[in-house]
């Protein structure tokens, strides 16, 4: 979280707090951005599809994982008050594409810079500053960008089917792969 707003009003009684996410990545993201890329780059990977992202590869946008931005929400509503007074894993866009890349060898993603995409994505995005919710309310993001991948692929299921292709030697159907994954697991299929 960048920005946390906060403001007691002992009049009326009102304690209120909100934050202001970057951009937020995880599986299924359809949401219409700019700055999408790096979910859709992730997920599209996974499923074997090419990704073009269109901003140079060394851009970089703020971003945080679907489960730091639901803790960061809890965290900060179980703060002492006392302790508010006023994120964050950013890999540039061509790092991203070489972790991608790292965990789903047959990624296929390549940059065509637009330059109008460029253009917002340079004036819209700064790199967040989250030490105040660091010090007063003793925020720690879970995944840094790394992690962030990994489980974004558990979430997709994808790394289970990766490994057992390994294993057998080319691709397998995915009612053939749930039934390998349960035998290599020591758990064959009830029939």
């Amino acid at each position: 979280p960048y920005l946390v707003f906060q403001k007691n009003l002992p009049f009326y009684g009102l304690d209120f707090r909100s934050v202001r996410y970057p951009v937020i990545v995880g599986p299924g993201v359809k949401t219409p951005g700019v700055a999408q890329y790096t979910s859709w780059a992730i997920e599209d990977s996974a499923k074997g599809n090419p990704f073009t992202i269109r901003i140079k590869p060394e851009t970089r946008c703020p971003v945080m994982y679907f489960k730091d931005a639901a803790l960061a929400i809890v965290k900060l509503a179980n703060a002492p008050f006392s302790n508010i007074n006023g994120v964050t894993p950013v890999a540039s866009a061509g790092e991203l594409a070489a972790m991608v890349k790292e965990k789903v060898p047959t990624a296929q993603i390549r940059f065509d810079p637009d330059p109008d995409l460029v253009n917002v994505i340079d004036k819209l995005f700064l790199l967040i500053d989250d030490r105040f919710a660091r010090e007063e309310w003793d925020w720690k993001p879970q995944y840094d960008q790394k992690q962030i991948i990994d489980d974004f692929l558990r979430e997709m299921d994808f790394t289970r089917t990766v490994t057992l292709e390994a294993l057998v030697g080319f691709p397998t159907p995915k009612l053939i792969t749930q039934d390998l994954h349960s035998q290599v697991e020591g758990n064959a299929p009830v029939n």
